[in-house]
């Protein structure tokens, strides 16, 4: 069979846990979630951070979420299934893409378009690369989404006058995401 994910590398990283703590795997894939809430909320108080400028903001937003985490808000949705976890995701693969390496890649994103030395430029562009590989190789929808993302972003950029210093960066990062989904999407059918 050709199975989904040809690099299963959130499930390594579990299994590497497993492995060095010398405990069975499937307490860790259950009490990781432990680890995966912390570091989500870690990841949207990022990402408003960049995006608003204010760390205030960034709490309030962060201590928002924590409350609706904590009171339930964040819980089942009628209609979604069972393994969606919201802000305190389930080691299921494709929740830890979409609450924990998706935000991760935002952020990175976000700086990467607002660095102004080029030596950040490079650290983000390359934070944002390997986030976006591995991101592709975990768990390719949030590529996609990622790339509509950025494509409705560009095309803003583009239109808007005081955006338009964010075009060549946009550019960067999309021909970037579609140039290795491409690749990856071409190695896997072959």
């Amino acid at each position: 069979i050709v199975y989904t994910y040809p690099f299963p590398g959130a499930l390594y990283f579990m299994a590497l846990v497993a492995r060095l703590a010398d405990i069975e795997p499937l307490f860790v894939y259950h009490k990781l979630r432990f680890f995966w809430g912390p570091a989500a909320l870690v990841m949207l108080y990022l990402g408003s951070r960049v995006v608003f400028g204010y760390a205030s903001i960034a709490c309030a937003v962060t201590v928002t979420a924590i409350v609706f985490v904590s009171t339930g808000v964040f819980g089942m949705v009628a209609g979604f299934p069972a393994w969606w976890g919201q802000l305190v995701p389930y080691s299921y693969v494709p929740d830890v893409a979409m609450t924990l390496l998706l935000p991760a890649l935002l952020v990175m994103a976000f700086e990467f378009m607002q660095a102004r030395s080029s030596r950040e430029r490079r650290f983000f562009l390359t934070g944002a690369a390997a986030l976006i590989l591995m991101l592709t190789i975990v768990h390719i929808r949030e590529v996609v989404q990622f790339a509509a993302y950025l494509g409705c972003f560009l095309v803003v950029a583009a239109l808007a006058r005081q955006l338009r210093a964010y075009v060549a960066p946009a550019a960067t990062l999309l021909g970037l995401t579609l140039l290795v989904a491409t690749a990856y999407t071409l190695w896997q059918a072959a």
